[in-house]
């Protein structure tokens, strides 16, 4: 009868060991048990619980910025840098993932030397993995870490008594006045609801702005203004929470109080305002006069230009939008040139046109 070499048969029952936990941990899942030999499956074994360490230390390293080590707030604060925020996921996935491996490995596991370094790994894998849940509700964000979950999910379940993983929830409407109040007052500090009323906010503003692009950036400009003078701690928490719900407020249920009156009525119209405005309200009129009014009257007539002449899927139909782009430049020629005297020139008045369709193309589709 042939007998193996001790080393090979040591080698197998190790193996054995490994195919075992490969099917028991989620967090193995990377590894297909068809594709591994008994040398390469020990030396790939080897090697990554060997990089746990320095995993552990990038981990922590990411937040070597935080004067505050066990104050959650200053963790959440710092990760309010989307950038931030996704190195942190990556290094925690990282670390999570060769936890996994080496609790998976019985040499490791079971060797009472990794007892002490052990718990500090699981008890700092189950500290991360709250400030994560925190941050993705504080931030709202839309990421699908579905297959990331379960790993992690199975982790903890296994070796780490921790509370259950948190489904983080899907981003507030903020013109679900309800749902959003309720999404909000889940937050624990006035900092914290700020902070997502902030990401819902500026979710909305990214989704809506060529919508209008003036009025959306003037209420963009001022929560970036907020979050900064908070961080500078120029604002108290609850300045920048009152400063932060009246921006959103004001995308919720604008009032327009700093365009013409005649045009307020009509929310195209404010929307083809702003957009002269940015465009040439600077320009004085013939006798040094303000132009605003010559621009309420711009902007009312332009968006009736394409109430007349839209029909359906217009904003896909070339023959439509050019004929709309005509008529757009015989009125800036005819009245804003000749009648009122406002010098513009052709390729001005080209560049005025294309932002006055783009308006019209998001808004009236």
């Amino acid at each position: 009868m042939l007998r193996l070499p001790p080393l090979v048969t040591k080698m197998a029952g190790v193996l054995g060991e490994l195919d075992t936990a490969m099917h028991t941990y989620a967090a193995l899942a990377e590894f297909e048990p068809d594709d591994l030999d008994v040398g390469h499956a020990i030396i790939d074994v080897q090697a990554q619980v060997a990089k746990l360490p320095q995993a552990h230390a990038n981990l922590l390293n990411h937040f070597k910025g935080v004067r505050k080590v066990r104050d959650e707030e200053a963790y959440e604060v710092f990760l309010a840098d989307e950038v931030l925020r996704k190195e942190f996921y990556k290094l925690l996935a990282e670390f999570a993932r060769l936890l996994a491996t080496a609790l998976a490995t019985s040499d490791w596991a079971n060797d009472p030397k990794n007892e002490p370094q052990a718990r500090l790994y699981k008890d700092d894998l189950r500290r991360y993995q709250k400030l994560r849940t925190a941050v993705r509700n504080r931030y709202r964000e839309a990421v699908d870490f579905e297959q990331y979950e379960a790993r992690i999910r199975k982790l903890l379940d296994t070796h780490i008594s921790a509370d259950a993983v948190e489904v983080v929830t899907k981003a507030v409407n903020i013109f679900d006045t309800a749902a959003f109040d309720r999404a909000v007052a889940e937050q624990s500090t006035p900092a914290s609801k700020a902070d997502l009323i902030a990401s819902q906010t500026k979710r909305t503003i990214t989704e809506r702005m060529e919508e209008d692009p003036v009025f959306f950036k003037k209420i963009s400009d001022l929560i970036a203004r907020a979050i900064a003078d908070h961080r500078a701690k120029r604002l108290s928490d609850n300045e920048y929470l009152a400063r932060i719900r009246e921006a959103a407020e004001q995308v919720r249920r604008p009032k327009h109080d700093d365009v013409p009156a005649e045009v307020r009525a009509d929310e195209h119209a404010v929307a083809v305002f702003n957009s002269l405005n940015n465009a040439i309200g600077g320009i004085a009129g013939p006798q040094g006069g303000n132009i605003r009014s010559v621009l309420a009257s711009a902007a009312l007539e332009l968006v009736s230009i394409v109430r007349n002449l839209k029909v359906v899927n217009w904003t896909e139909n070339v023959d439509v939008q050019n004929a709309m782009r005509n008529h757009m430049d015989d009125y800036f020629f005819e009245v804003i040139r000749d009648q009122h005297g406002i010098e513009l020139t052709p390729e001005q008045i080209d560049m005025i046109v294309d932002a006055v369709l783009k308006v019209a193309r998001a808004r009236m589709a």
